[in-house]
């Protein structure tokens, strides 16, 4: 009797044991702050109506959206990583479409800053799809301003006609400070 006495206390114990503990790990994952990580600097832009290319024969027509414009915090450099997420329909199979970055330094037409990769193919879709791309840019300049512009376009035609429309365009951008480089000492 004092056997099954002791055994049940000491199951009743591990018990206990582990409901506290599964408390405390719940109530440190309900204090977890969401949302950019500190140090990160965030900055989103929403078009309704996207970018956008049509063709016909020898003719295009390639439509832009207004650009973000970011001026990130002078004195420093900067990493960033931008994340579009688009929803987009194509002209039928047989075409090919590319997605892209285009990020300038300084102007509307200024000097064109390269992200990494430099397009993503998007799938062929005559019904309404959507995608997320994301793309890095290193070393930015802070006090420069810097024009970030979603585009798609026609890679490829199969025939005379090809077309690509974008909507509902979010793009996120998240920019790190780089630590700073000392100077050589000598």
């Amino acid at each position: 009797m004092k056997k099954h006495w002791v055994i049940g206390v000491v199951v009743l114990a591990i018990l206990a044991t582990g409901i506290v503990a599964n408390a405390t790990v719940r109530s440190r994952t309900a204090a977890t702050e969401t949302g950019p990580p500190g140090g990160v600097i965030r900055s989103t832009r929403y078009w309704n109506v996207g970018p956008g290319a049509e063709y016909d024969f020898d003719s295009g027509n390639i439509t832009t959206v207004q650009p973000l414009r970011l001026t990130f915090p002078a004195g420093a450099s900067y990493d960033a990583v931008v994340t579009i997420t688009l929803g987009y329909r194509t002209s039928p199979p047989g075409d090919r479409f590319v997605a892209s970055l285009l990020v300038r330094k300084g102007a509307k037409y200024g000097p064109i800053v390269s992200p990494n990769p430099n397009q993503w193919p998007i799938a062929v879709s005559t019904v309404p799809s959507s995608l997320t791309l994301t793309f890095r840019l290193t070393t930015l300049q802070g006090g420069t301003e810097y024009w970030f512009s979603p585009s798609v376009n026609v890679s490829h035609r199969d025939g005379n006609k090809a077309s690509i429309s974008a909507q509902s365009v979010l793009m996120v951008v998240d920019a790190t400070q780089l630590p700073a480089i000392p100077p050589p000492s000598g």
